[in-house]
């Protein structure tokens, strides 16, 4: 089940972020029991969660926490500031830029990590597989 906050305004349809939800589920049959909130914030928000749990004093696109609980799986937070400026830079849409931070966030709850070279391989991998059914490229 996916629970969906806004602290500011986000323009992404909730069904395009179910999909994500739903090959998650089909790729990791163990979510389907579990709850996720997704909470968008500001930057000034995002960038004290990002200095208190990373030690880094300064806004990113997104922040993922697993919880491991009995219900709840973990928590997703998007800056849509963010996201905004990245997809500009892109050259893509917001609503892509959130669909792949969703699926980002969701991989880091899943225990996946892209710490190193071999590490980012399984991850970009994995990412790719959750983007399949919105025909996402992680690239472009």
């Amino acid at each position: 089940m996916l629970n969906i906050t806004k602290e500011t305004k986000v323009i992404v349809p909730r069904k395009d972020l179910q999909k994500i939800i739903n090959q998650a589920n089909r790729l990791y049959p163990g979510l389907k029991r579990q709850e996720i909130n997704l909470i968008f914030i500001s930057a000034s928000k995002i960038q004290q969660l990002n200095k208190k749990y990373r030690k880094k004093d300064q806004p990113t696109d997104v922040l993922s926490f697993n919880y491991d609980e009995k219900t709840l799986l973990g928590e997703i937070f998007i800056c849509p500031q963010i996201a905004q400026k990245q997809a500009k830079i892109i050259g893509h849409s917001l609503r892509k830029e959130i669909i792949l931070l969703f699926a980002h966030g969701l991989l880091h709850i899943c225990h996946l990590d892209h710490k190193n070279s071999t590490e980012e391989k399984v991850f970009n991998k994995k990412l790719a597989n959750l983007l399949k059914p919105q025909q996402i490229s992680q690239s472009s």
